[in-house]
């Protein structure tokens, strides 16, 4: 089951293919952060009816978006000098709490050891 896009804006293909493409990991036992901020009945009626869900591709333009920007900030901490990162992204990061900046670079030490 999966949801039928429509084109209403009648965008060029590679605009629907970038748009329609989902990057994303839906593991089937994990809710994520955006399914939480749903109502519990939003979830299951989404859950139960997929299959009769439309939705327009000019809706998904800015979660690609977000896509992206994810994808790239997740791509420059994955590099080896996580310290040079830290200091490209200075400003977000000064941001977060003390505890979250060392559970970041923790987590990127353990995930790179074996490199």
């Amino acid at each position: 089951m999966s949801i039928k896009y429509t084109n209403k804006f009648n965008l060029d293909k590679p605009i629907y293919d970038w748009l329609t493409n989902d990057e994303y990991d839906h593991e089937s036992d994990t809710i994520s952060a955006t399914t939480l901020l749903k109502s519990p009945r939003q979830v299951a009626l989404q859950e139960r009816h997929t299959d009769k869900i439309e939705l327009d591709i000019s809706d998904l333009v800015a979660s690609r978006f977000g896509t992206a920007i994810h994808g790239s900030f997740a791509k420059a901490l994955a590099c080896k000098d996580v310290e040079n990162n830290i200091n490209y992204f200075k400003d977000e990061f000064d941001s977060f709490p003390k505890e979250i900046k060392e559970k970041i670079v923790e987590e990127y030490h353990k995930e790179n050891m074996d490199e």
